[in-house]
């Protein structure tokens, strides 16, 4: 046990030496689960889980360490955020405090604010929104077109200030459109792997009942079975579950392995995605600081690898 645990140290010191503490490296770092899970047992089953927990507890601890970093960043930046946010959409003149006063005005006067901003960047008032939600669809329709040929007759005024904002809102577009496009190409492969995983655990689960009805009448014999007889129902009952072990712990290595070579395929695209991500916050807020900490969201992939892997005796009974 111990030759384990400052086996597991050793790759944890390195790691961190070498400056190699990533997601790549965190799941190089995991080890390989055995073929023989259904029979491990004493020390050599503890060793794999005591090195498994420890990569695990470093991986958190980074994650956590991250997620406070973020945290704090909101916390001290979200008001300038926000303010940007508004400014990028129109309510030019907004200003951190004018959204950090917002919170603690009666509501009154956050409907005064709210009318202001609006005025200011439509030139209509709350009661003119009211108005023009009363309107039927021909008259909104009217409206819209009033508005931009408002628009064009600015731009006209002002060519480059309007090509530059063109260029500007094309660009955060784009950037929103290629980040949908990741997350849902990553949120596809995470559910070909959950549906997996949950029809195995569906078939475990029947498979498991059917085993504890062939059980009950044998743990009924060991109440009074002399200690000679005990030991033959015993290891009838070791061989039920070992089989039941066979029959679904071989699956779930297969599905656990292609999870790691999908994860590990993935970290680049995660890489990108992560960059995308604070390449248009950026720009929507115009705050000049990354919100997504470095390979964040890989930490968060690798994590749900090292789960899977923390539950490879999950069908092991004894």
């Amino acid at each position: 046990m111990k030759q384990i645990t400052l086996l597991g140290f050793t790759t944890l010191l390195a790691l961190i030496t070498f400056g190699q503490s990533n997601p790549v490296s965190f799941l190089s770092a995991a080890p390989n689960p055995p073929e023989n899970v259904c029979q491990m047992q004493g020390d050599a089953k503890s060793d794999l889980q005591a090195k498994i927990s420890e990569l695990t507890d470093s991986l958190v601890a980074i994650i956590d360490r991250q997620n406070a970093l973020t945290d704090e960043f909101i916390e001290k930046n979200g008001d300038e955020m926000n303010a940007g946010a508004l400014r990028n959409v129109g309510f030019s003149g907004v200003k951190a405090k004018d959204v950090k006063n917002a919170e603690n005005m009666s509501d009154a006067e956050a409907e005064a604010l709210a009318n202001q901003m609006i005025e200011k960047r439509l030139n209509m008032s709350m009661g003119d929104l009211k108005d023009l939600d009363k309107l039927d669809t021909v008259g909104q329709k009217a409206w819209a077109e009033g508005v931009a040929t408002e628009q064009m007759a600015n731009a006209q005024t002002n060519p480059k200030q309007a090509q530059t904002e063109q260029l500007r809102i094309k660009s955060q577009k784009n950037m929103a459109s290629q980040q949908k496009s990741m997350l849902d190409k990553q949120n596809a492969g995470e559910s070909k792997y959950s549906q997996q995983l949950d029809s195995l655990d569906h078939d475990a689960a029947k498979a498991k009942i059917k085993l504890d009805i062939r059980l009950k009448p044998l743990y009924k014999q060991l109440e009074t079975a002399s200690d000679d007889v005990a030991v033959g129902i015993r290891q009838q009952i070791r061989a039920l579950q070992d089989q039941y072990c066979q029959q679904f712990t071989p699956r779930y290595l297969e599905i656990l392995a292609n999870y790691k070579v999908y994860i590990s395929k993935t970290l680049p695209e995660i890489s990108k995605m992560e960059a995308n991500q604070n390449k248009l916050t950026k720009s929507q807020t115009g705050m000049d600081k990354n919100i997504v900490q470095p390979n964040q969201i890989g930490f968060e992939k690798v994590k749900a690898y090292y789960f899977l892997l923390g539950n490879i005796y999950k069908y092991k009974l004894n």
